[in-house]
């Protein structure tokens, strides 16, 4: 009888989790935006004809993992199209919303950088930084912060 009600109470999670539109949202966001990065990831050199460096794999992994601990933050702001290369093999991630403004994320090798362009707040800028991707700087974070709150 116990398995009965667990296989019943994991039915309805599975049911509710799949019916979710904001869960389906999220989940089919996550997959746009790696699926571009590996676009990325397999780019040419001089790919802009301007004599443009590839990310490197690091690079890409680096962006993974900060992404993965965006969205585990609820900052899911961002989209496939506003994920980018560099000429000089970072990748540009840029979170944004209509009502508070934008947050360009410059990932590299071993370093981060951001600035804002909020319309009603400060901004806010960090110079590249040494990091290790898995977890958000502070002064980032709490600039990602006022776009989460952004309920446009």
């Amino acid at each position: 009888m116990e398995n009965t009600d667990l296989l019943q109470r994991i039915k309805e999670a599975v049911h509710k989790h799949m019916n979710n539109p904001q869960e389906k949202d999220c989940n089919y966001i996550l997959q746009q935006i790696k699926a571009r990065l590996h676009a990325i990831a397999c780019l040419d050199e001089n790919w802009d004809g301007h004599d443009s460096a590839v990310p490197t794999e690091q690079t890409i992994r680096n962006s993974f993992s900060f992404i993965e601990a965006a969205f585990k933050e609820g900052l899911t702001q961002l989209e496939a199209d506003d994920v980018y290369p560099t000429p000089y093999g970072s990748v540009v991630l840029e979170f944004k919303t209509e009502q508070t403004g934008l947050v360009s994320v410059e990932i590299g090798k071993e370093q981060i950088g951001f600035f804002t362009d909020f319309k009603k707040k400060p901004n806010y800028a960090l110079d590249a930084t040494q990091s290790d991707f898995t977890e958000i700087h502070p002064t980032l974070k709490k600039v990602l912060e006022f776009l989460r709150n952004d309920k446009s």
